[in-house]
């Protein structure tokens, strides 16, 4: 299964199939590097200067489950 994120849909990256979610990320970029463990979260709305909003948290804290309960992810970074 695919995290359905921007970045990850145009590049093809897919982390384990205990990091999958059911709808497209709206407001960030996850970039899963396996062979560090690492799992950088970037925040995406550029012509809100990536201001917070409700559905950017909401998204967050669905990606920072989803990363949280998946085993090859040993540290989330943002960015």
């Amino acid at each position: 299964m695919m995290l359905r994120g921007t970045m990850l849909l145009r590049q093809g990256r897919a982390l384990s199939s205990a990091a999958a979610a059911s709808k497209p990320l709206q407001y960030l970029l996850v970039e899963p590097h396996p062979d560090t463990r690492v799992a950088l979260v970037r925040l995406n709305r550029p012509k809100q200067l990536n201001a917070l909003c409700d559905g950017l948290i909401n998204e967050l804290n669905a990606v920072a489950k989803q990363l949280d309960a998946d085993p090859s992810v040993g540290c989330i970074g943002a960015r």
